[in-house]
C-alpha cells in the first residue's frame, strides 16, 4: 500500500484506492475532506492530533521525507498508508489520518478513537521527534 497512486479520474488518471473522489478519504467512520474546515466530518469521541512543520525542501524531497515518516509510523503503530496526490492517508483500527505535503510545510492530522486516545502523547511525541529530526 505504499506505492504512489496515479491522479484520480477527475484529473485524467486512474481512480485512487482511497475513495476516488477529489478531496475525500473515507476511513471507518471518519471522513477526511482536504478542502473542508478541520473538524467537519469527525466524531467528538475521538482524540485529535494536528501538527504543522515548515521545511526548506523542494516538493519531491519533502514528499520523500513524509513517506519515511509514514513508514516509521507504520512500523511503530501498525498503521497502513498510501499516497493520494500530495496526501498520505494512514489508518488502523481506531486511528486514521492524513499527512499533507506542500512546498512550504508538512501538516499531520490524525484521529484516535476512544480506545487509542491514551496513545496520543506517544504518537504526538513520535511525530514531533521525526519532524524535528528530518525537516529542520
Amino acid at each position: 500500500m505504499t506505492e504512489r497512486n496515479a491522479p484520480d479520474a477527475e484529473h485524467g488518471g486512474a481512480q485512487s484506492r482511497w475513495g476516488g473522489e477529489k478531496g475525500g478519504f473515507k476511513a471507518g467512520h471518519a471522513i477526511f475532506n482536504h478542502d473542508a474546515t478541520p473538524g467537519i466530518g469527525y466524531t467528538s469521541a475521538m482524540s485529535e492530533i494536528e501538527i504543522r512543520k515548515a521545511h526548506a525542501f523542494d516538493l519531491k524531497g519533502a514528499q520523500e521525507v513524509a513517506d519515511n515518516l509514514a513508514r516509521d509510523l507504520a512500523d511503530k503503530f501498525d498503521v497502513k498508508y498510501g499516497w493520494d496526490g500530495d496526501f498520505i492517508h494512514f489508518e488502523r483500527a481506531g486511528c486514521s489520518g492524513v499527512i499533507e505535503v506542500d512546498q512550504e510545510c508538512v501538516h499531520v492530522r490524525a484521529k484516535l478513537g476512544f480506545f487509542l486516545s491514551y496513545l496520543k502523547p506517544a504518537v504526538e511525541r513520535e511525530i514531533n521527534r521525526y519532524l524535528d529530526e528530518h525537516f529542520t
